[in-house]
């Protein structure tokens, strides 16, 4: 009897590996749009697409499932702006908002950092919103093959930083502009 149980755990175990090894496992959905493009994790949606000027586009993107505590805003102008200029602009939009003003955000001084394979000025904020701790970090930076400049902001729970930490990575590790060309015959 007991050879029997080990075979039908054996056999268990050997049908569950094989229907999970089975499945295809996609690391991600791949944005593009006006010569840039990002991977974006698993789990991940787009929540909100505004391009209604020729020369501004903005998304919102976030974690959606269990422990989704996550969100990003990617938004890009059209030509070459003072990364200082947008990093301003980026902060004073929290400020504009009471959730934040209310929540005590602070942003520490901005500085040049990498993101991925680009120099970005780059501030980390934190904030409490509806008593819970969270941290963000902006970053702005000029495409000069898409000539666009670029301000990513990402925002999570504090507590699931850890979690959100590869999701992130990925988008960064994969953000690019292909040259765009002029179709001037």
């Amino acid at each position: 009897m007991k050879y029997y149980s080990f075979l039908a755990f054996l056999a268990s175990v050997l049908i569950t590996t094989i229907f999970f090894s089975s499945c295809e496992k996609k690391c991600c959905v791949v944005f593009q749009r006006e010569g840039i493009s990002f991977n974006l994790p698993n789990y991940w949606k787009i929540n909100k697409i505004d391009s209604t000027e020729a020369d501004f586009f903005f998304m919102s993107i976030n974690k959606v499932g269990y422990g989704a505590s996550a969100n990003a805003f990617v938004e890009w102008n059209k030509g070459k702006i003072g990364l200082d200029t947008v990093m301003n602009i980026t902060q004073q939009g929290y400020f504009d908002h009471k959730v934040f003003v209310d929540g005590g955000i602070e942003f520490t001084a901005a500085k040049m950092e990498s993101y991925g394979t680009y120099q970005a000025l780059t501030s980390v904020y934190k904030v409490k919103l509806l008593d819970v701790n969270t941290i963000g970090k902006i970053h702005c930076f000029y495409l000069e093959d898409c000539n666009k400049t670029v301000m990513i902001a990402y925002e999570q729970v504090a507590i699931d930083s850890a979690k959100q930490m590869a999701d992130f990575k990925i988008i960064e590790e994969s953000f690019g502009c292909r040259k765009v060309e002029d179709n001037k015959q």
